[in-house]
């Protein structure tokens, strides 16, 4: 029997991701700790959170949210679902604080997933179900062009990067500058020839 999730309970989960994971968790960055057991290169931190997040963000997972709003209209819509992900993430803009290295890492890892969403490579390359935008379940394929999720993450694409413009200003020159306006530039890239 297959039993939709609340949406009040996946807001929940979303919410205790971005506290646990999302927001730098300095708990797990003991310098002590860390240099007993781990290379100076390795980035345990970031891999975890972008696994986590390429989890989230696959197309096989949002498919499920359609049909589960297709079943329950108060199921969690995924233009909500990502919008709360977005602004746990981005948090940063808001109050123009500095971006840690491992905010940096995983704010990349949230553009590029859904630039994969909308242009997706031919290597398949993380949008969690099929690279040519075709995803398969017990059944048919289903092409990820003829539902919302393309819509979806071209409006969130469209959303962060005005939030993103009207940061930048707020920003002196540094790393956190220099990120908001790649990442600007890797947006706009997106939709230059639309």
């Amino acid at each position: 029997m297959y039993t939709i999730v609340s949406k009040a309970r996946q807001k929940e989960a979303v919410l205790f991701l971005q506290q646990n994971l999302f927001t730098t968790p300095t708990w797990l960055l003991n310098r002590k700790i860390l240099d007993l057991i781990d290379a100076p290169s390795e980035n345990r931190v970031s891999a975890i959170q972008d696994n986590i997040l390429d989890r989230l963000l696959s197309t096989s997972r949002l498919l499920r949210m359609i049909g589960s709003l297709n079943r329950d209209i108060s199921a969690y819509p995924i233009d909500q679902y990502i919008t709360d992900l977005r602004k746990g993430i981005w948090s940063e803009l808001k109050t123009r604080g500095p971006i840690d290295n491992y905010r940096r890492n995983l704010q990349k890892a949230f553009v590029e997933r859904l630039i994969n969403i909308v242009k997706p490579s031919s290597q398949g390359g993380g949008s969690g179900g099929g690279g040519m935008g075709i995803v398969i379940f017990f059944g048919p394929p289903v092409d990820i062009k003829k539902s919302d999720i393309v819509s979806v993450a071209k409006a969130q694409l469209r959303s962060l990067r005005r939030e993103i413009s009207a940061a930048i200003p707020g920003y002196a020159s540094g790393m956190s500058k220099g990120h908001l306006i790649d990442l600007n530039e890797r947006i706009l890239k997106v939709f230059e020839n639309d």
